[in-house]
Order: structure tokens, then C-alpha cells, then sequence
């Protein structure tokens, strides 16, 4: 029985989430809940809203970049919080062992400027260093089937507590 139930769950999750080959290459016409976010001429990005997850792991918002000729090139998924050792497990139990896993390392300000609004901003210089999953990585870089699939971790003191997992080049 339980057998049983671990295929109706593995079938669930598989179908829950379309594969990369879902969306990449095809006209956004392809996808009639797709509302248009910004157009900046050269390309576009729309989002998908609905309760979706992704190897079990939920989210509400699929975000579809196109190019001029509205062809999808990539897309993101947005989760809420941070991956854990679990979920990672999966995604080396799907795509293999990341081609990059990378940390910032010797962080030190380089600039500060500020808009005309009275905006500032600041920039920072840091070196990439490869690291363990154990040791907080800002960067997870998987390349499957020329499509590279990127989580962009936030670090614990962010004021945002979102991953973001990019499909595409």
C-alpha cells in the first residue's frame, strides 16, 4: 500500500509543474494567462499566477521572459524562504551534482551614488568562491540539456526572504 501512495505522490509532484521544455522555445501565445509585466521593446516578461509547486515545494507566480518576437527564453520561479537540504537533495536527485555552487567572499564597498530622487545605492565587490551547499551559497548552477537552471540564494540577514530558481540562459 504505501508503495502505492509514494507512485500517486511522485506522479503528483512530476505533474504539478511543467518541465523546462514546457516553456522555453514556445510563443507566448501558448499560454493564455499570461499577463504582460513590462515590455522593453528587445524583450518582455509576463507572469503566471496560480498555486503551482515545484518538487513538492509551493509558490504563486511563474515569470516568463520573451524575446522582440515574444518567444520564451527563460523563465523564474520565486519561493518564499530559503531551499533547505531536503529540497536541494532533490534537485541532485533530478539534475545531478551542480556544475557551480559558489559563495561571495571578501565583500568590501566600492561605490555609492545617489538618483535624482534622492535614491542611493551602493556597490559592492566580492570574490566567487566555490563552497558546499553546508556553507550558505549565494549561487547554485546546474547546466541540463544546454538550459542553465540557477538558484539565486538570499543571504540569512536579507530583508526578503525569497530563492528564486531560473530556467533558461
Amino acid at each position: 500500500m504505501n508503495s502505492y501512495l509514494i507512485k500517486i505522490f511522485i506522479f503528483f509532484v512530476s505533474m504539478t509543474f511543467p518541465t523546462e521544455n514546457d516553456f522555453i522555445g514556445k510563443h507566448i501565445s501558448k499560454f493564455p494567462s499570461a499577463a504582460l509585466g513590462s515590455d522593453h521593446g528587445y524583450k518582455k516578461d509576463y507572469r503566471i499566477v496560480g498555486d503551482f509547486a515545484y518538487l513538492g515545494k509551493p509558490y504563486e507566480i511563474l515569470f516568463l521572459f520573451t524575446d522582440k518576437n515574444d518567444i520564451v527564453q527563460s523563465y523564474d520561479i520565486l519561493f518564499e524562504g530559503d531551499i533547505d537540504r531536503a529540497f536541494y537533495n532533490l534537485m541532485i536527485k533530478k539534475y545531478g551534482n551542480p556544475d557551480s555552487i559558489v559563495n561571495i567572499k571578501n565583500i568590501s564597498e566600492s561605490a555609492t551614488s545617489i538618483d535624482e530622487n534622492g535614491i542611493s545605492a551602493k556597490q559592492f565587490i566580492g570574490k566567487l568562491m566555490e563552497c558546499s551547499f553546508d556553507e550558505n551559497p549565494f549561487l547554485i548552477k546546474w547546466i541540463e540539456n544546454k538550459i542553465e537552471i540557477r538558484f539565486d540564494l538570499k543571504k540569512p540577514d536579507a530583508p526578503f526572504k525569497k530563492t528564486i530558481i531560473h530556467f533558461g540562459n
